[in-house]
């Protein structure tokens, strides 16, 4: 059965849905201008009227044992500082360049940078965040981080580093902060999605001590 993203149809004023891959065959796809197919393995399938425009796998690093980190004075809560939103933007936009939403051309660059302005507007509201850490080095924004408390667990929303300052363990720290706010919360696992394809973000979780604890694979079907 095709579920219908009413957040994604509004956000990108199309008919668009999701559907397991084992589904396809027993479901109605004709009022959809664009589906999502997902599954836990690899799948090539043919979609009448559709065209498979994009394909990516959707990993989900997990961590149990968090941090508790020593408090570095140059990460603060984007409530304690004045930040440019425009700088997170540009941060936001770094985080997204692995984005499915960026890579296939059926969306615009535009309708991306808007989809990641909200994303960062919603995490410092805090509608879909607890808190935004941000690393002010010399009055520069650097890197931030999105995290959200849900209960016993935590997960990471966006994270990066301005180009110019990567491979300076800017990351690393940024990443345990928001383990010991996680920690300190009561929760016991922390979480971040990433992209397969996205190699270095993959090693990097790797390197702070992350197991891979899904994999999903996700293709864009569009309507011809």
């Amino acid at each position: 059965m095709v579920k219908k993203l009413t957040w994604d149809s509004d956000f990108f004023k199309k008919n668009i849905g999701q559907i397991d891959a084992s589904e396809f065959k027993k479901a109605n796809l004709l009022e959809y201008d664009l589906i999502y197919v997902t599954s836990q393995t690899d799948f090539n399938i043919v979609i009448q009227d559709f065209e498979c425009t994009f394909e990516e796998v959707k990993v989900v690093f997990e961590k149990k044992n968090l941090t508790t980190a020593n408090l570095d004075s140059h990460i603060f809560s984007v409530a304690e500082v004045n930040v440019n939103l425009e700088d997170l933007y540009v941060l936001a936009y770094e985080s997204g360049k692995y984005s499915r939403f960026l890579l296939d051309y059926n969306f615009s660059k535009l309708e991306f940078e808007t989809m990641y302005k909200m994303w960062v507007d919603n995490s410092i509201s805090k509608k879909i965040a607890t808190d935004v850490l941000v690393y002010i080095e010399n009055q520069k924004l650097l890197g931030f981080v999105t995290y959200k408390i849900d209960n016993k667990n935590a997960h990471i929303g966006l994270i990066a580093v301005h180009p110019n300052a990567q491979g300076k363990g800017i990351g690393k720290k940024l990443l345990a902060r928001a383990e010991h706010m996680a920690q300190i919360q009561h929760c016991h696992i922390m979480q971040i999605p990433t992209q397969k394809q996205n190699k270095e973000a993959c090693t990097f979780y790797s390197k702070q001590q992350y197991n891979v604890s899904s994999e999903t694979y996700i293709k864009h079907y569009w309507r011809k």
